[in-house]
């Protein structure tokens, strides 16, 4: 019943969007992984007093910053815009119900 009022077309922009979503997840699971691997190798370098691997790891962690923070902002943009069309969807549908 939901799917034909909330999502009217089986390839429309609420899919675009449901796609968009899944995939910035699986991006953000990586990017965690990796943040995680990241911050033990300089961890390990402020121990051991590895001064050159400290400075690659850190270049290397501030390079994957914006990447990151543009998956966090597809993710966040995304899920913000599919409950608008949503809401939208629901709205247009109880209000044609109740003009009939």
């Amino acid at each position: 019943m939901f799917t034909g009022i909330l999502m009217p077309r089986k390839f429309g922009a609420e899919t675009a969007l449901l796609v968009a979503i899944a995939g910035s997840l699986i991006l953000r699971s990586v990017s965690d992984i990796w943040m995680i691997q990241n911050a033990t190798v300089i961890e390990s370098a402020i121990i051991t007093m590895n001064r050159p691997k400290f400075r690659t790891s850190l270049v290397k962690f501030l390079a994957a910053m914006p990447a990151i923070a543009v998956v966090n902002n597809v993710l966040k943009w995304s899920i913000g815009e599919l409950k608008i069309r949503l809401r939208s969807n629901m709205t247009k549908y109880l209000f044609d119900e109740y003009l009939k």
